[in-house]
């Protein structure tokens, strides 16, 4: 199994962990992200990303909080509430271009037709 998987399986995102880099170097903080090719943690107000190729070790050092859970919760929840309505815009506005072209293509055959009926 690559080191990726394993921190995927072992350290939720919003745990804290301390990263320990090939070179020797330790890097402690609160996992935000995780790639197929980096993760980046919150540390002390900046957010530094570690390439997987550098992570020599890990550990956990705390896991979720219960309300770090809801927290994550309700974050969903508004993202998927945001979803929904850009949806629901997106619907509007294909909607209103639809109806734009029909509005359109009617102008064209109304054109048209009176075009023909002056060459008549």
């Amino acid at each position: 199994m690559d080191i990726i998987r394993l921190i995927q399986r072992k350290v939720p995102i919003g745990s804290k962990a301390c990263f320990t880099l090939k070179n020797g170097k330790e890097i402690s903080g609160v996992l935000i992200e995780i790639s197929h090719d980096h993760i980046t943690l919150e540390s002390n107000g900046s957010s530094p990303t570690i390439f997987v190729e550098m992570i020599g070790a890990f550990d956990v050092i705390g896991g979720k909080t219960q309300s770090n859970k809801k927290d994550d919760h309700i974050e969903a929840v508004e993202i998927a509430k945001g979803v929904i309505e850009k949806n629901d815009s997106v619907k509007q506005d294909i909607i209103s271009s639809k109806i734009q072209i029909d509005i359109s293509n009617k102008l064209f055959e109304i054109e048209t037709r009176y075009n023909a009926y002056l060459k008549e």
